[in-house]
């Protein structure tokens, strides 16, 4: 008889995990956040081009769905911040997942969240290196997905 190895299987648990889609164009912070939030299937858009293109293709059935998105506001070359076009993006598509507002610019980012909540969105302000609590949130973020 063949010898299992004991604690979950690695094939199921990442069967189990999350589509998670972050939108955001630091290297840096998009390697910490994965590294402090890692029970998710990352998917990476580092433009607000990029992250309309897979929500497109989301609700198009091109995609698995996003349990999560990951928000930045700054996006490097977008016209504003950006990601308030990915956040009226979701608006208008009645995303039912969460968002974590993970924007370092305080003021334009916690009015995303603000926009968001008042559309009844599932939405956490979580933003990255301002707050130690953050990656507490990130995960606690993922935990939320994974049984949505």
């Amino acid at each position: 008889s063949a010898h299992r190895p004991s604690g979950p299987d690695p094939h199921r648990m990442n069967r189990t995990l999350p589509h998670v889609l972050i939108v955001e164009d630091d290297d840096s912070r998009t390697e910490w956040m994965m590294r402090e939030a890692p029970l998710a299937r990352w998917h990476r858009a580092r433009t607000e081009q990029e992250a309309l293109h897979y929500l497109a293709q989301t609700a198009s059935g091109q995609r698995e769905p996003y349990r999560a998105v990951f928000l930045d506001y700054d996006l490097h070359g977008s016209y504003g911040g950006g990601g308030e076009h990915v956040a009226a993006a979701l608006i208008r598509g009645h995303y039912q997942g969460i968002v974590v507002v993970h924007s370092s610019n305080l003021g334009d980012g916690a009015q995303m969240a603000v926009d968001l909540a008042r559309h009844r969105m599932n939405v956490i302000h979580a933003p990255a290196y301002r707050s130690p609590k953050s990656p507490s949130r990130w995960r606690f973020a993922l935990r939320l997905a994974r049984h949505s």
